[in-house]
């Protein structure tokens, strides 16, 4: 049973929990639509809102719909984790084609189906505010990838899409990567848990290596595998833009893991690296310490749940003697038998110590800018 909260309580209640225009009415139960309606219009400075985990069904989003043509203020919906389905997405997508102010939404999670991504992409051609959308784990297929890829030609204003875990495969890796090869606006692109395989990874890797705007890519668990991994090794040697990816959960290989590796060598964007869930192991930690030794922009690297063990751990400690900008290392849960204590606090040490020297030239860049204020101006 969900709490009852009276309308009477509703606006003492809202008073103390709208923080910095932000109110979270999560896992409250549908009753959490009509307190969400009522705070809107009664508070102009409310500006974001979460409705995650509430059960909310169709009928919930002809309110919603209703409040997106009316309230100019909200900036971001949280609908994360309800049961809207394409009939309640259809309602969201309508109202937001006449709205501008909504900047962030998120869908993650609503049973939305194979085609549930139509409405949305009809958004986009003339929606001019949202700048954030997350489908992610909606069960979309090759329609909604059509759909999306056809938006993002004509859109201009979306920085973050998530299509993260749906049914996409290497097929519908096509009109996306073409979409991407022309679009410019789009910054952050989440396509992991799907099955793009080698040849999606082809596709990717392809229109990334012109795409000068994607600064963040999520690959992860798309069964790459070797083949696919050469494919994104050979376009982070040319890549523009690409500082943060995900690889975790792709069955690299010892093949893909050198050609990656060598790839890190002559990248100097990258700084931020998943690699988790692969099975690597020693051999494979040998390869990512040779990169680190040479690599200058890498600044975090997640290699969780592999098998590096002791060996792995030693040889990227030894790199990290030479190495001066990572200072992010996740070895968690490394089999067999772990790491030892003792080489993982030598680890830290040396990562404490390019943090450090990290906040040093930070700190020298800003008394250098603060004494030539002239070199700030645009």
């Amino acid at each position: 049973m969900f709490p009852v909260m009276h309308t009477s309580a509703i606006t003492p209640v809202f008073n103390s929990a709208i923080t910095d225009g932000q109110l979270d009415l999560s896992r409250r139960g549908p009753e959490a639509v009509p307190l969400a309606i009522k705070a809107c219009t009664d508070h102009s400075t409310l500006t974001s809102l979460n409705l995650e985990n509430n059960q909310l069904v169709a009928t919930d989003a002809l309110p919603l719909a209703q409040l997106l043509t009316a309230h100019s203020n909200l900036t971001s919906l949280d609908l994360a984790r309800n049961q809207l389905g394409p009939e309640g997405a259809s309602s969201l997508a309508l109202a937001l084609t006449d709205n501008s102010s909504l900047t962030s939404l998120n869908l993650w999670t609503n049973n939305l189906n194979a085609g549930g991504a139509l409405p949305f992409a009809l958004m986009l051609r003339v929606n001019s505010g949202l700048t954030k959308l997350d489908l992610g784990h909606n069960r979309l297929g090759s329609t909604d990838a059509e759909s999306m890829a056809s938006a993002l030609t004509d859109n201009s204003t979306l920085r973050s899409l998530n299509l993260g875990w749906n049914l996409l495969s290497a097929e519908d890796s096509l009109p996306l990567a073409l979409a991407l090869t022309t679009n410019s606006s789009l910054t952050s692109f989440d396509i992991g848990g799907n099955k793009l395989g080698a040849k999606g990874a082809l596709s990717f890797a392809n229109a990334f290596m012109t795409n000068s705007t994607i600064e963040s890519l999520d690959l992860m668990a798309n069964e790459l595998g070797v083949e696919g991994i050469r494919s994104i090794a050979q376009m982070l040697t040319v890549s523009p833009s690409i500082t943060s990816l995900s690889l975790a959960g792709n069955h690299l290989g010892v093949g893909g893991v050198h050609t990656l590796a060598q790839a890190l060598i002559a990248n100097s964007i990258l700084s931020n690296l998943w690699l988790g869930h692969n099975k690597l192991g020693p051999v494979d930690a040998l390869s990512l310490a040779q990169a680190l030794a040479a690599n200058g922009s890498l600044t975090s690297l997640d290699l969780e749940e592999n098998q590096l063990g002791n060996q792995g751990a030693l040889f990227l400690a030894d790199a990290l003697i030479v190495n001066s900008t990572l200072t992010n290392l996740n070895l968690q849960y490394n089999e067999p038998n772990g790491t030892d204590t003792d080489l993982l606090a030598r680890i830290q040490l040396l990562l404490d110590r390019n943090w450090h020297n990290a906040c040093m030239r930070d700190q020298s860049l800003t008394r250098y800018l603060l004494q030539h204020p002239h070199l700030l101006r645009v």
